[in-house]
């Protein structure tokens, strides 16, 4: 499907110097292999980082780690929600070939799908994983392969990072175990509901009073619950404190279903929240959310610089996102899912690699060439691994690569009529599963894919769906293969309601 540009000589000695010393140390000593740190952030927006040119201070912490990492510009996810993405991520497969994809019970991974866990703990390593739950959970599936798999953290606060984060920390500074390491740290920050601290929050929204805003919202809620008609500036005001307030706005108001058609009526879809004044909102408490997280994992970054954990020193370290967030692009506010643009599919990619110099690398890589390439770097072979992903260790040093990105995405059509996306550096092609009406963007001219342009340029919806179907004929032929040890999950009433708290059932 694509190749990777000729590599200096001297970076691909270097390169395959530090994969062979892997190799021919794990033959005698595991311990002489790197240990593996992959941070996953769910929801971040690459943009949304200063790293990436974004102007508001959200991450001076994340920024100042990029430094010293490669930056991956073009990162792209296989899916826009948090399920598939992650099974993605530690499998290289897609969405459809591993079939954990459908909403809201995405399934649980076949049993005949590898992990990079599963093949990292056969080569000796310690595997653990730290995960806040809801999509991150091992119920899907993605605990496979991990000795120790802590899921959702149990402290009563409607913020994780900071029990979860405490307890890897903990975890980390007692640890005696002379194998190397394979750690996934998971955190939902910033993902929906944005309910970052006040003084965060001020940080954006200059002036911010939180007692006065929840104040005002349970004065509307009440006049709501008591029967009085809400006008529509009330209405969305109201629809401001689902995205970002610590409560759940569905506990406290009795007739939800009625508020959504009332807001239908106003033109404030449920779903989008339209305005532009909305999509403001929005962004500021996300902004304040992305500036929490930044500064809280300024803890781990310490703790890995100045020696406090046995990862200080031969640690491979890759942070990454699950997928993006909508703030107005194709009518889309605070949310995620069905959508496949950029400011869904595009993420956050940076790996800090020892021996390897700081760079940045504009080509399109993948969420799926992450597992390959942390199986090169540390001198694993991937002969017997079924899997759809390229390494980056070419791109490492200074080569180059000509990748396209697939991805899936459910609809509320029903699961048997998917959407598709095919991205490459300047076109992005869009189809639903009957292969009808494809939508083509391009990317170059138009940016914010606004415009479909597949009527003037035939030849390249042509090309690009014959690329779709050569992937989905590979999905389908793995798909198959892991067929007879698919497992279907049937989600709990417990599981359910952390997907309503977290926005995904029966909410926006």
């Amino acid at each position: 499907m694509s190749t990777a540009a000729p590599r200096p000589r001297a970076a691909l000695l270097a390169i395959a110097l530090l994969a062979g010393a892997c190799a021919d140390g794990a033959a005698d000593d595991p311990a002489s292999r790197p240990n593996v740190l992959v941070i996953v952030l769910d929801t971040l927006r690459p943009d949304h980082l200063g790293l990436h040119g974004y102007e508001r201070p959200t991450s001076p912490g994340l920024d100042a780690f990029a430094e010293e990492c490669v930056v991956f510009e073009n990162a792209h996810s296989s899916a826009p929600w948090t399920a598939p993405s992650l099974i993605s991520l530690v499998t290289s497969l897609y969405p459809d070939a591993h079939a954990v994809t459908s909403y809201p019970d995405p399934g649980r991974l076949s049993d005949a799908a590898t992990t990079l866990a599963e093949v990292l703990s056969g080569e000796g390593y310690e595997t653990v994983a730290f995960t806040e739950g809801v999509y991150a959970s091992a119920v899907f599936g993605l605990d496979a392969g991990f000795e120790a798999f802590h899921d959702k953290p149990q402290d009563d606060t409607p913020n994780l990072l900071e029990p979860n984060l405490a307890r890897f920390l903990d975890w980390l500074r007692g640890r005696d175990d002379e194998r190397p390491l394979f750690a996934l740290f998971h955190t939902y920050e910033p993902h929906y509901p944005y309910h970052a601290p006040e003084e965060y929050v001020a940080m954006f929204r200059p002036g911010y009073d939180e007692a006065a805003e929840h104040g005002r919202r349970d004065a509307l809620v009440a006049d709501w619950n008591a029967g009085r008609r809400l006008d529509r500036e009330e209405v969305s005001f109201v629809y401001h404190h689902e995205w970002h307030c610590s409560d759940d706005l569905r506990k406290i108001v009795e007739d939800v279903p009625g508020l959504f058609a009332l807001a239908k009526e106003y033109g404030l879809n449920e779903e989008r929240m339209l305005s532009p004044e909305s999509q403001a909102v929005a962004r500021d408490y996300y902004d304040a959310g992305v500036r929490f997280t930044d500064d809280r994992l300024g803890a781990l970054w310490s703790a890995l610089d100045e020696g406090e954990t046995p990862l200080a020193d031969d640690t491979i370290v890759v942070v990454v996102s699950d997928h993006g967030e909508a703030f107005g692009e194709h009518d889309l506010t605070a949310e995620h899912g069905e959508n496949l643009h950029d400011e869904l599919l595009r993420i956050v990619l940076l790996m800090r690699v020892p021996g390897t110099a700081p760079r940045r690398v504009p080509d399109i890589v993948r969420n799926v060439d992450v597992m390959p390439t942390l199986l090169e770097l540390t001198g694993t072979p991937l002969d017997d691994v079924k899997h759809q992903g390229e390494s980056l260790v070419p791109l490492l040093d200074g080569g180059s690569a000509r990748r396209v990105a697939f991805s899936h995405a459910p609809t509320t059509d029903g699961p048997k009529r998917r959407r598709y996306s095919v991205r490459t550096d300047r076109w992005r092609l869009q189809v639903d599963q009957t292969g009808e009406h494809p939508e083509l963007f391009d990317l170059a001219a138009d940016p914010g894919a606004e415009r479909d342009v597949a009527a003037e340029h035939p030849d390249e919806v042509r090309r690009l769906l014959a690329l779709l179907e050569a992937q989905q004929a590979q999905d389908l032929a793995l798909r198959r293969l892991f067929r007879d040890t698919a497992r279907e999950t049937p989600l709990t009433e417990a599981q359910l309601e952390e997907l309503r708290a977290m926005g995904y059932v029966g909410g926006r």
